[in-house]
């Protein structure tokens, strides 16, 4: 049985109101998300200016000890919007989907 989508176009970011890109999920997880992602997609911000992701590097360094960011994503089946982290600037980025109603 497919899962209903709560989200069904493309949000901004809350943080910085740019369109957000759809992309493939990560083949990893963190936390208590133990049984990976159940979402055919997440939308992720690739806004390398967003503050939720500058001000992140700074944040992960102080508080875990890690060179890492952070990007705000939604999870489209469930609507819940969180932090996903990011190791460097252009990760996931390869994950970006083509939507087929977008030229190239």
């Amino acid at each position: 049985m497919k899962e209903e989508l709560k989200i069904k176009e493309t949000p901004t970011c809350p943080h910085c109101g740019q369109k957000m890109s759809k992309c493939e999920t990560p083949t990893y997880n963190f936390g208590d998300v133990s049984s990976g992602w159940n979402d055919p997609f997440l939308y992720i911000c690739f806004n390398d200016e967003c503050k939720f992701f500058v001000e992140g590097w700074e944040r992960m360094k102080k508080y875990y000890g890690k060179n890492a960011s952070y990007r705000f994503m939604y999870q489209p089946t469930n609507g819940i919007g969180h932090a996903i982290a990011v190791f460097s600037k252009d990760a996931l980025k390869g994950q970006i989907c083509k939507d087929e109603t977008e030229s190239t």
